[in-house]
């Protein structure tokens, strides 16, 4: 059996995606009397239950986390970044310390300079 969180199958977002029609089409079903309950029905707010009154859908929606490397992982992408172009270190040590994006990090220019950086980003 294929856990939703194990990588393999279909990803937890195009699940939730594929259910929504089904969802729709037993709203309809129970809208025209032809059935009772909708059995792919979202999450619900139900008063005393224990986590935090909301009752699970059907999938559960996961948010995966953001991978962060370990203290040795990041000492070895320091080591190979040695290795690197002085423009390639700049890039990691300034995506590192301003927390850019990368794309962010792609759009920069070599001309870009401290005055130009403030007058071509949009906030």
């Amino acid at each position: 059996m294929i856990s939703i969180d194990s990588g393999a199958g279909l990803a937890n977002a195009t699940i939730q995606r594929r259910l929504v029609p089904v969802r729709l089409f037993y709203d309809f079903l129970m809208e025209e009397g032809l059935r009772e309950f909708n059995p792919v029905g979202r999450g619900r707010y139900a008063p005393g239950r224990r986590n935090g009154g909301q009752q699970r859908g059907l999938v559960p929606r996961l948010a995966k986390l953001p991978w962060i490397p370990g203290e040795q992982r990041w000492l070895r992408v320091l080591e190979v970044a040695k290795n690197e172009s002085v423009r390639n270190r700049v890039k990691l040590a300034l995506a590192y310390d301003a927390a850019l994006r990368r794309e962010e990090l792609c759009s920069l220019r070599t001309g870009h300079h401290p005055g130009a950086a403030s007058a071509t980003r949009s906030a």
